[in-house]
């Protein structure tokens, strides 16, 4: 089920319990919906990342990285229960 495209990380935090197949897709649509194409070697970090798995991305420069690792800021922030992003709490 495609998802309204977020402006907000905050608007990509699940209000209820999914697993990391759920928050994967919400963080590829929303990838797909700015209209970013991730190159190989992005999709496979982030597929292991939303694992929960180590990854070490070894690329030349200009080849993604930051944007493998910004997928684990958000697969760590989207695990989170909304009550605490509200209030600050961990």
């Amino acid at each position: 089920m495609p998802i309204r495209v977020a402006t907000k990380l905050y608007d990509l935090i699940p209000r209820d319990g999914v697993g990391n197949d759920v928050l994967l897709d919400r963080f590829l649509e929303y990838a797909r919906a700015k209209g970013l194409t991730l190159y190989p070697a992005q999709e496979e970090a982030i597929l292991e990342l939303f694992e929960e798995k180590n990854v070490i991305l070894s690329t030349p420069s200009g080849s993604g990285k930051s944007l493998g690792a910004g997928g684990a800021i958000v697969h760590q922030a989207m695990e989170w229960p909304a009550s605490a992003c509200l209030t600050g709490q961990t």
